[in-house]
């Protein structure tokens, strides 16, 4: 108002927080998935945990992309990452358990079913996990 020239200058472009970062990429990740384009879901959801180590939910997408790919040991082994993170994340040890029985790791995928009923007992997947364990204790 003094009659001086001012500039304004536009705010600067801001690239996000890391975690704004993280979640774009693991949007991205299941937008892949379901495109059944896992190698490219892989990346995304990699690129996420590598943005912010303690997404737990991008841990148990690329679980689930590598159970996806039939590679049980890497899929159980993110599952287990998951519910480190979070533990209370039930699905993670359906998923787990899921991956363990594919590898015959039949105690420790019962353990994980266990895990699953007790966290979310009326999950729509909770007669799935019952089932498995009755057909594990035969």
């Amino acid at each position: 108002l003094s009659g001086g020239e001012q500039k304004i200058l536009a705010p600067k472009m801001v690239q996000g927080s890391a975690r704004q970062l993280a979640q774009r990429a693991n949007d991205q990740g299941l937008s892949f998935y379901k495109e059944k384009r896992y190698v490219e879901a892989e990346a995304a959801f990699t690129e996420a945990l590598k943005l912010r180590p303690d997404f737990a939910l991008a841990a148990n997408n690329l679980g689930f992309v590598y159970y996806k790919q039939h590679k049980y040991a890497e899929s159980a082994r993110w599952f287990e990452n998951a519910v480190k993170i979070d533990p209370s994340r039930a699905i993670a040890y359906l998923n787990m358990a899921d991956a363990l029985m594919h590898m015959q790791q039949r105690e420790a995928a019962k353990k994980a079913y266990q895990n699953f009923l007790e966290l979310a007992p009326l999950s729509a997947n909770a007669a799935y996990a019952k089932e498995a364990i009755k057909k594990l204790n035969e």
